[in-house]
């Protein structure tokens, strides 16, 4: 087998190696643990439904994606009731615990054990924090390369499990949360996933678990590299058609490389040094994005090249934003906000004025790459899902601007739009976040002062009581009281205008 291989380049700041928390193994609470236990007994691992790698970016963190971001998740109601239950007990209690644990300590504790529950323990903990995972990541090795065989007493109960007990779902998860603790050790990206590289070579490896690999890797090392993609861009390989799972996570790869690494992007790549698959660069893209079949693929081709400022984007978006697909005319809206050319900027302004809500709400995130100004204009719009946008976009320019239109979202109508204007807010700076959450326990409903008041327990040890549920003149004395003890800011001070948050082979070296 010949893969085009490339020398590795390194990543942006995302990868910095970061110390393991501090929280210890034997720091837990042994009846939730035991909850927890029970909680994660099953196999519940579903795909995000709204993952991309847009998405992905977009509320990243500062060590690497987002553990709500991702593209897998254990979809278990009693795993989120409890979750929030602890959550509840450690930020939301009137008097705090004497005995300070957290959820990472007990999933920890659990991982412990050989059985269904520790093994989604320590998915989910590699999810959470895969920079203090490192301890888990042979069990995640197991999972994804099937090592060794499990009895069946612990298999766990599934409709689409394996021989061998574990569901090709819990595996691609464990793929998942496997790249991310490779990536997070200090090594090059190129050699930290050089095992992740070396399962790609097993040809018996389901298409769920091969895809999640792509990606995994592909995030930080150039698509180039990684063994087997180029062989799942293409539509047939010797005239076999390729299964769609496996092309469309050849082409999220490419995306998520190009996102997570634009300094290494070349401006104007050549066959010898480019990052990307020789069988992708090859395509006649204003062709063949029109003519492609799927609609995901033609929605990551034209992302890929808006992204390496390849000379046909503009016209393959102009072309997608009369696609059959509607998700691809959304997508097409928002991409041309990243082409940001004046002609873009024309096209958008004419779809922000538009009939239809949805197109108005995807034009006005294409809009946001313009700045503020171009966002307050749709403030007032009728529709609460162009509002939505607006509240969402908001939250990519911390300044005292955006904080003072967040404020005023923050008593709109619709919940959603309340709570997107809370949630804005998340990464940004204290002395602009704290006043927007402040005033969203002042003058939203009841239930998005709660969510502002747990966002702020996050950033600031509060043991007082805050009474969600109460009067207004009480919660403005309580707001008062809270901001004067603990020294909070309530008033926004002026800020200039700010940029967006902007023996082992390695077979991902084989031609080295």
């Amino acid at each position: 087998m010949c893969f085009l291989i490339v020398l590795g380049t390194g990543c942006e700041a995302f990868l910095i190696q970061t110390p393991a928390p501090a929280w210890k193994t034997d720091r837990y609470d042994a009846r939730f643990c035991e909850t927890l236990s029970q909680d994660l007994e099953h196999d519940h691992w579903q795909p995000n439904p709204v993952w991309s790698p847009t998405r992905e970016w977009e509320n990243r963190e500062p060590h690497g994606p987002a553990a709500g971001s991702l593209r897998w998740r254990y979809a278990s109601k009693t795993w989120e009731d409890s979750l929030q239950r602890l959550d509840d007990n450690i930020a939301l209690e009137e008097e705090r615990p004497s005995v300070v644990w957290t959820t990472e300590d007990h999933l920890a504790q659990l991982a412990k054990q050989d059985t269904p529950a520790g093994w989604n323990a320590a998915i989910l903990l590699a999810q959470r924090i895969p920079h203090g995972a490192d301890g888990v990541e042979p069990i995640l090795k197991k999972l994804v390369t099937q090592s060794g065989r499990l009895p069946a007493s612990e298999s766990p109960a599934t409709e689409k499990a394996s021989s061998n007990g574990i569901s090709p779902n819990m595996r691609a998860a464990a793929a998942e949360a496997w790249c991310l603790v490779l990536a997070s050790r200090a090594e090059e990206p190129i050699d930290a996933l050089a095992d992740a590289g070396t399962a790609l070579l097993d040809f018996r490896l389901p298409d769920e678990v091969r895809a999640e690999l792509f990606r995994g890797i592909g995030r930080w090392v150039p698509p180039a590299n990684v063994p087997g993609l180029d062989q799942h861009v293409p539509e047939t390989r010797n005239d076999r058609p390729i299964p769609i799972t496996l092309r469309r996570a050849a082409l999220d790869a490419c995306v998520l490389y190009a996102l997570w690494n634009r300094d290494a992007i070349p401006s104007d790549p050549d066959e010898k040094n480019t990052p990307w698959p020789a069988t992708l660069l090859k395509r006649q893209w204003e062709s063949d994005s029109h003519f492609e079949r799927d609609p995901l693929v033609r929605e990551r081709f034209a992302h890929w090249l808006v992204l390496i400022n390849h000379p046909n984007a503009a016209k393959v978006l102009e072309s997608h934003l009369i696609d059959q697909n509607p998700e691809v005319r959304d997508a097409a809206l928002i991409h041309l906000g990243t082409l940001k050319t004046q002609e873009a900027l024309k096209t958008l302004q004419t779809h922000a004025k538009r009939p239809e809500p949805r197109v108005r709400a995807m034009a006005v995130k294409g809009l946001a790459h313009w700045g503020v100004p171009y966002l307050v204009k749709s403030l007032d719009d009728d529709s609460h899902e162009v509002r939505l946008s607006v509240a969402e976009e908001l939250g990519r320019y911390p300044t005292t601007e955006s904080a003072v239109w967040l404020q005023k979202l923050q008593a709109d109508p619709n919940r959603q739009v309340e709570i997107a204007a809370m949630e804005a807010t998340r990464h940004w700076p204290d002395d602009l976040a704290i006043p927007v959450l402040l005033h969203g326990m002042e003058h939203a409903s009841p239930d998005t002062r709660r969510e502002c008041l747990r966002e702020l327990r996050k950033r600031r040890n509060i043991e007082d009581s805050f009474h969600v549920t109460a009067g207004p003149e009480v919660r403005q004395l309580e707001i008062a009281k809270l901001a004067r003890d603990l020294n909070l800011p309530r008033q926004l001070v002026a800020s200039n205008p700010s940029t967006p948050l902007d023996s082992k082979t390695n077979h991902l070296r084989v031609a080295e």
